[in-house]
């Protein structure tokens, strides 16, 4: 399953730091391998804040596994693809369906 999604972030007015609105992209997709898991990757794309500076850039594989009918654990990790993104990272969210 693919997905697409967009974003534009305003930021409002500072007398301290000139930084501007922008738009973002985030491109993805994921397969299940099995009943319970499925993996995926996302590519995100973001207009830097500072138009002096480049765009960040990062990719994210992550796993999505389905504990339960209503509970999903999602680890994720975070490499970013130029000198503006952060490096790397990751993280775990938590999914409750009511």
């Amino acid at each position: 399953t693919g997905y697409l999604t967009t974003s534009y972030r305003i930021l409002g007015d500072s007398n301290e730091l000139k930084r501007a609105d922008g738009v973002g992209i985030n491109v993805g997709g994921q397969y299940q391998v099995v009943d319970f898991a499925s993996l995926g990757v996302s590519y995100d794309w973001r207009q830097s804040t500072d138009r002096s500076r480049t765009d960040p850039q990062w990719i994210s594989p992550y796993v999505s596994i389905h504990a339960t009918d209503r509970l999903s654990i999602n680890p994720y990790w975070v490499y970013g693809l130029n000198s503006d993104s952060l490096q790397y990272g990751g993280g775990m969210t938590f999914s409750y369906r009511y």
